[in-house]
């Protein structure tokens, strides 16, 4: 009696039961059991369940969704007693992902987890923009984040006026893929978010313009506390040299995504001194030529972290680049008609000793790729360059017309014992790798993508003894993709299916129907 007493006093102090609650954040059923004991409890987990709202978050948190909050419409005061807590609002495009689980099984998949798990099927609702008519007289105070996804309507639909009610003190970072960008967004994002740090305008399916470069370029100059500006994509018809020289000079911005520049845009930024430009930029994305790029080389010598889209014939980027000291990242996309050198490798390696991700022609889409050629680049200049570079993390490497086999693996996993994901265009026969190597041998990779060269031909006798072999070598393994120009055969394929299943037996319950499924994740009540 004494014990359940001492636990009910210590459960009756709010800032106890709140850090006893907290252990329970990604619980979602238990804290919203929790709601419902009484008014003390309610108000000390619903920060933890209503932290976020909205579909789409890839970290295993599976939040309320906004059609959720958006029932509360006809209560006012009990919709805003919710919106009041949440800290992260995330507007879903319509297209709600299931995943199913063959044969017959099905799990509703709000993309949250790991999508990899399953098998997806995407069913059209309806988009989450519709709800903002049902917070236009609602407050979110302590909201920080808004991310609003690109729909078949966001245009007409996220206007300023619609997004007015998210605008608040407290937001950090806005992510609108979607909408009718108004003098009027922009003045009330700078009026009413002063500590804005992240705006991320990047977009495939279009914005509506209604604002002059001038009104852009004068917007961005006065948020102060911005330091991460995204706008790769879907700017081309605003897009100028002027607002590039406003960008260049802006004194807080730390990471930049623009569109491609054209080179003579860059030899007007020459009449601004070098040391003024691109100040405290250390994450920067853009498209630019091999021209461009050593007219900009000089102006972003404290770039950590560089993406190139190239435009044209690319032959002397990777030479350039050995020039940023500093560099830790690079990722290049290249054009038709791009050649990369061994010698150019080795050289971007001995002088950027800081490198830990390197991608050149990453194979997120092999079929879709736009491979370069190469030049003197063979198993030796792998393993002279994995020597220069042992903190490597990620190494990418795809050529059209490569020699590489699997000595160039084995080199990355002698010399660099960081590795976790690699992706190369070799003839790599994973036979040969475990008969060279041996049980812990490549300790830290997770994930291994493979091009095969058009000669490539293997055969896997005993595919399941060799996997098993192989995952000896790797203990954090879990991905392994095979591509040949012209198809894998059966024999290939099964290998890497049965590797697959045997780093990740998740995936095999799910191929044969035995995964079982959280019927009370999926259908507890938030509200």
């Amino acid at each position: 009696m004494t014990d359940q007493t001492s636990v009910a006093r210590v459960l009756g102090l709010p800032e106890l039961l709140s850090t006893v609650l907290s252990f329970y954040g990604y619980k979602r059923s238990t804290l919203a059991s929790c709601m419902r004991v009484n008014n003390l409890w309610a108000n000390e987990a619903a920060p933890y369940l209503w932290e976020r709202c909205g579909a789409g978050f890839w970290d295993g948190f599976k939040p309320p969704l906004i059609r959720d909050l958006a029932t509360l419409a006809s209560n006012p005061d009990r919709l805003q007693w919710y919106a009041r807590f949440v800290r992260k609002l995330q507007f879903a495009d319509g297209n709600r992902l299931f995943c199913c689980a063959p044969p017959g099984a099905s799990v509703e998949f709000d993309g949250s987890g790991d999508p990899t798990e399953y098998v997806h099927v995407f069913q059209k609702t309806k988009e989450d923009a519709w709800f903002h008519s049902s917070f236009q007289n609602i407050e979110f105070p302590r909201l920080e984040y808004l991310f609003i996804h690109a729909s078949d309507h966001g245009v007409d639909l996220n206007s300023c006026s619609s997004l007015l009610v998210y605008f608040q003190p407290n937001l950090k970072e806005l992510r609108v893929e979607s909408a009718t960008l108004s003098e009027d967004f922009f003045n009330s994002v700078k009026v009413l978010c002063p500590g804005l740090r992240t705006l991320d305008l990047t977009t495939k399916a279009g914005h509506n313009i209604e604002f002059s470069a001038r009104t852009f370029s004068d917007c961005i100059a006065a948020m102060r506390s911005l330091s991460v500006l995204r706008m790769r994509y879907g700017w081309m018809n605003l897009w100028s040299a002027e607002i590039l020289g406003g960008l260049a000079l802006h004194q807080s911005l730390s990471n930049l995504e623009m569109p491609n520049i054209p080179d003579d845009w860059l030899r007007s930024l020459t009449a601004t001194a070098e040391d003024l430009l691109f100040l405290k930029v250390h994450t920067l994305v853009i498209g630019v030529s091999d021209t461009g790029l050593e007219i900009l080389m000089p102006r972003i010598k404290n770039v950590s972290k560089l993406e190139l889209f190239l435009q044209g014939p690319s032959t002397n980027a990777l030479a350039t680049i050995a020039s940023l000291p500093n560099l830790t990242s690079l990722q290049l996309h290249f054009s038709p008609g791009s050649v990369i050198r061994g010698t150019d490798l080795i050289s971007l390696a001995e002088n950027c000793k800081c490198l830990e991700y390197i991608r050149v022609a990453h194979l997120d889409f092999p079929q879709l790729m736009v491979l370069p050629t190469s030049e003197r680049i063979s198993d030796t200049t792998i393993d002279h360059l994995a020597w220069l570079l042992p903190d490597l993390r990620e190494f990418h490497l795809a050529m059209s017309d490569t020699i590489l086999t699997d000595a160039a693996l084995i080199s990355l996993g002698s010399h660099c014992k960081h590795l976790w994901r690699v992706s190369l265009a070799a003839d790599i026969f994973i036979e040969d790798v475990v008969r060279k190597t041996h049980p812990n041998f490549f300790p830290t990779l997770a994930e291994l993508n493979v091009i095969l060269p058009e000669s490539a031909s293997h055969h896997y006798e005993t595919p399941e003894e060799t996997a098993e072999a192989f995952l000896k070598t790797v203990p954090e393994f879990c991905s392994l993709e095979l591509y040949h120009p012209e198809g894998l055969d059966n024999e290939v394929e099964r290998f890497a299916d049965v590797v697959s299943d045997m780093a990740r037996p998740e995936i095999r319950l799910l191929r044969t129907g035995t995964k079982s499924i959280d019927e009370e994740e999926r259908t507890t009540s938030w509200l």
